[in-house]
């Protein structure tokens, strides 16, 4: 991020002083979260890794997107409930609403963000 190009795995280690395989694996994690991506040089048969344009657009909907699934398995948690134990089936439906409503702020907030061109990596 504060770079501002591509950087290889050693290049990275090196300045932020930690091992090359914990660079590897966050990088990774990274570029499969969408933060990151996988780029080369000609000439070059190192990987280097650069900032995404909206980074921080795809970890807000990696988060939308996994609040909801959370809400989804609480829902199923939930419903089975409702015969033995409805006034607890209803608070596990809240908190499941509740979960729900968390994500779709959060898609919200991504949507707004996408739109927004002054959050895109390559303006000053």
């Amino acid at each position: 991020m504060l770079e501002g190009e591509p950087l290889s795995l050693g290049e990275i280690s090196q300045r932020l002083g930690v091992s090359r395989a914990s660079v590897s694996t966050n990088a990774r994690q990274l570029a499969r979260r969408g933060a990151l991506r996988l780029t080369a040089r000609a000439g070059d048969r190192q990987d280097f890794y650069e900032l995404n344009n909206f980074p921080s657009i795809d970890m807000v909907n990696e988060l939308a997107e996994r609040i909801l699934r959370h809400a989804r398995a609480i829902d199923a948690f939930g419903e089975p409930m409702q015969r033995e134990n409805a006034a607890a089936s209803a608070r596990i439906n809240d908190l499941g609403k509740a979960f729900g409503h968390a994500a779709t702020l959060l898609e919200r907030w991504a949507s707004a963000m996408n739109d927004d061109q002054t959050l895109r990596k390559d303006q000053p």
